[in-house]
């Protein structure tokens, strides 16, 4: 019987990414200038071992950005935040039944605080698990083995949503209930008894 919802929010929550699609487009900034950063420093930041507001600048001087730092930041996360009104509707749903719903996402520090703050997802769900503050991140199975040693219930109670086959088959690892998310589709569960 499942007794939490634990959902990926980019790709699921949150329609995937569009911030590099705007980057390239408007500023010619494509996926290989900012390679560097997203797979350098960033990933430092995704595991709360840097800040994200420190790390950027001497990349954003690098590609000439033209805008202040606030304005790519604020750009990015409010471009990122088209939300999946159905997958919304469907956690509304289980939390109204009783049953707590969660996030559990790879998420830096600054993200993780609009999200909760300006998303309001600190009000829509109980609770947050990010991996700026749990010190790894998804697909790593110390992350599921956190997020269920902190729920304190039986890793086959816990059904979870990713968009990421990798991260849906570590979590079937820990014995999760795991399944893949494709955009658009509202999943189907069997609640029990």
């Amino acid at each position: 019987m499942t007794k939490a919802f634990l959902f990926d929010i980019d790709g699921v929550l949150i329609k995937p990414m569009q911030f590099a699609t705007v980057l390239e487009r408007d500023f010619g900034l494509t996926a290989e200038i900012t390679d560097s950063f997203f797979t350098g420093p960033f990933e430092r930041c995704l595991l709360g071992q840097a800040d994200l507001r420190e790390e950027l600048p001497p990349f954003l001087e690098k590609w000439r950005w033209p805008l202040s730092l606030d304005a790519f930041v604020d750009r990015w996360f409010s471009i990122d935040s088209i939300l999946n009104a159905e997958m919304l509707a469907f956690s509304a749903s289980m939390r109204y039944m009783g049953i707590p719903c969660y996030l559990a996402s790879t998420q830096e520090k600054h993200r993780a605080a609009y999200l909760e703050s300006t998303l309001e997802f600190d009000r829509l769900f109980d609770g947050c698990f990010f991996s700026c503050r749990l010190g790894c991140k998804k697909p790593e199975l110390e992350f599921f083995q956190q997020v269920t040693s902190q729920l304190d219930i039986d890793p086959t109670e816990i059904q979870f949503f990713d968009d990421r086959r990798e991260n849906v088959e570590a979590a079937r690892l820990v014995g999760w209930e795991a399944d893949q998310y494709f955009w658009g589709v509202t999943p189907y569960v069997e609640l029990g008894e």
